[in-house]
């Protein structure tokens, strides 16, 4: 009687175990995804507000030993006049561990040289630093995807990709 109770309560914990720990580990994936979808609309709206010294404290601590904060805020500012951010789609989130890669579109009007609309379709890359998401500039995607920001402009109705030309002047200018 003992033995057949004790097998009981086995497989009613197994049970329960089978029927919950899927439920579990989903619930947390989504939370974390969640959290990483409202860090990258936080990141998105703090860019659009300017509020430059705020998305510096949003960068890993890689990221920051790469760039001042007055050098990062100066060169943000500079851009300034060349763009006016709109909106920002978010799209997949994949966590996995402590990095979260987020495809993002962002759109905004382009101002200098050129007036027009304009997109960027980038990967975000984020990384979990004291228990907070952060940009992270230097992470490969932790084998979770990273392919390069491609940048378009709106010609005649249609998207255009300039990434090629972008590349190629900003090589110019550095030679």
């Amino acid at each position: 009687m003992m033995r057949t109770n004790r097998r009981l309560i086995m497989l009613s914990a197994l049970a329960l175990i089978i029927v919950a720990g899927p439920q579990a580990i989903l619930s947390a994936t989504s939370d974390d995804k969640a959290e990483v979808r409202s860090t990258v609309q936080r990141i998105f709206n703090q860019m659009k507000a300017r509020q430059y010294d705020d998305l510096y404290d949003s960068l890993s601590e890689t990221s920051k030993k790469r760039v001042t904060r007055q050098r990062f805020t100066s060169s943000m500012r500079r851009a300034d006049d060349n763009y006016q951010l709109d909106r920002i789609e978010i799209g997949a989130v994949r966590v996995r561990g402590n990095t979260a890669i987020v495809d993002t579109v962002i759109y905004g009007r382009v101002l200098r040289p050129t007036e027009g609309e304009g997109k960027i379709v980038a990967q975000q890359t984020l990384v979990r630093e004291d228990g907070q998401w952060r940009v992270s500039s230097t992470s490969p995607g932790a084998g979770l995807s990273s392919r390069p920001a491609r940048v378009y402009l709106k010609r005649d109705g249609r998207w255009v990709d300039i990434t090629a030309a972008l590349r190629s002047a900003a090589g110019r200018r550095r030679s």
